[in-house]
């Protein structure tokens, strides 16, 4: 796919991007399956295969745990956290090309902004490891809102700091379902970057990319030394 589709043959970029964090930047989900697995067996409760995780609608902990752990779930929560806080800035790893278009993008002056249900301190505390905070404007997470992913309520609030409207010249990217509901609700374009599992959505207005370079070749945006383009 080409970088002259969304915008009518041009390399006109966006006016901003709302980027997910977590297998869409950044490579987590591993950690974050093995966590899960630790808690679900201090509660002598079955683990989850690969393939469970995998599936698991990629909501925030505050709306999956009650589900899961029943009036339990506060403390849960906070096993959870406690484990999460030794081990997640271990093993964090860029996706490729992710750094690179993030500065593309930054170059070419566009407003980005990440919008994740992973816990708001945490997801900040990610990006300074990674030193990225200049890339973003804003940087939202489980609990900066009353409602997490796929209320627009987290993008509406990354929009008003970035100063744009939302439109569908504003791209949301991320990996899942819960992103492309999050994008439509909150009246930004829904773009899909890899996926730990396949996007069956085929509307129009979703667009589907490989990784991160595929995205920014689309964008007309130079990540390779080989790319010909501006």
């Amino acid at each position: 796919m080409k970088a002259t589709d969304l915008f009518s043959h041009r390399k006109i970029l966006p006016k901003a991007v709302l980027f997910d964090w977590d297998n869409t930047l950044v490579d987590s989900w591993r950690r974050t399956y093995d966590i899960l697995n630790k808690t679900l067996d201090y509660y002598r409760r079955p683990s989850l295969t690969e393939i469970q995780f995998l599936q698991r609608p990629q909501v925030s902990l505050k709306d999956s745990f009650p589900e899961m752990f029943g009036d339990d779930w506060h403390e849960a929560e906070r096993i959870y956290y406690r484990l999460y806080e030794e081990l997640h800035l271990k093993l964090l790893l860029p996706l490729p090309g992710a750094e690179k278009l993030l500065a593309r993008l930054k170059e070419n002056n566009v407003c980005m902004a990440v919008v994740s249900n992973k816990n708001g301190n945490f997801l900040r505390k990610e990006v300074e490891f990674l030193n990225w905070r200049g890339y973003f404007v804003r940087v939202v997470g489980s609990g900066d809102v009353a409602n997490d992913k796929p209320s627009p309520l987290p993008a509406k609030l990354a929009l008003a700091s970035v100063g744009v409207a939302p439109s569908k010249d504003v791209l949301f990217v991320g990996d899942s379902m819960i992103d492309i509901q999050c994008a439509r609700n909150s009246g930004c374009s829904p773009i899909i970057i890899g996926g730990l599992q396949p996007i069956k959505d085929q509307s129009q207005d979703l667009k589907k990319f490989s990784d991160c370079y595929a995205f920014g070749e689309y964008l007309g945006l130079k990540l390779r030394e080989s790319d010909s383009f501006n």
